[in-house]
């Protein structure tokens, strides 16, 4: 069964702030930096190599920006598409993962496992378990229907990973969850979507490492 992995790339949001940041070279700038920081390093360090990174990238994205995307896929080994369609016509695992977000090393061996060990179809894969980070400092989350949940589906069928938000996939499928802290969302001062709602001090982000 294929596995893709899909991060949207300056792709428009509802919160009107994204329009003016997301055509800017130097936030892309920036975005990428959290990238080689967090989410390049943890997909090159999965213990299970057989997936495929989609970078979804909004057409209308200028071409100096694009050029930029482009040179940071083929170092990343992503795949670029433009059309939200790109999906095959067959049941797929399709995972999401932000740009600035980070999977523990078998977030992807777990998820297949889980996918590949459940026998039901559609059927959605949910990691509940996960960690926070800002100013190098990291707090456990325990959050049934994250962002980070799978849909074991064909996407022609029964829809694509995008279809409705992250938490209704848990409540739309039949879901089953794989066990450990297998994700990290960083916060940091341009996020977007994420706001910092923490208690105590936290573990050192070294303690991250692989999970």
């Amino acid at each position: 069964m294929k596995h893709f992995i899909v991060t949207r790339i300056n792709i428009p949001m509802s919160d009107p702030r994204s329009a003016a940041k997301r055509h800017d070279p130097n936030w892309i700038a920036y975005r990428f930096g959290l990238m080689d920081q967090f989410a390049i390093p943890a997909m090159a360090g999965q213990t299970e190599r057989q997936f495929v990174w989609i970078w979804e990238v909004d057409p209308a994205t200028p071409k100096n920006v694009l050029l930029v995307i482009e040179r940071k896929a083929a170092d990343a080994n992503a795949t670029i598409v433009f059309d939200r369609r790109w999906y095959p016509d067959e049941v797929v695992i399709m995972t999401r993962c932000d740009s600035d977000d980070y999977l523990a090393s078998k977030f992807v061996e777990k998820v297949q496992s889980a996918a590949n060990g459940d026998g039901r179809i559609p059927i959605a894969v949910d990691a509940p378990l996960g960690w926070k980070t800002a100013g190098g400092r990291i707090w456990p989350l325990n959050n049934p229907g994250s962002t980070f949940v799978s849909l074991v589906a064909n996407p022609h069928h029964n829809g694509d990973i995008w279809q409705c938000s992250h938490r209704e996939l848990i409540d739309r499928f039949p879901t089953v969850s794989v066990a450990g802290h297998m994700w990290c969302v960083v916060i940091h001062g341009d996020n977007l979507m994420n706001q910092l709602r923490i208690t105590g001090p936290g573990q050192p982000l070294s303690d991250l490492e692989g999970f």
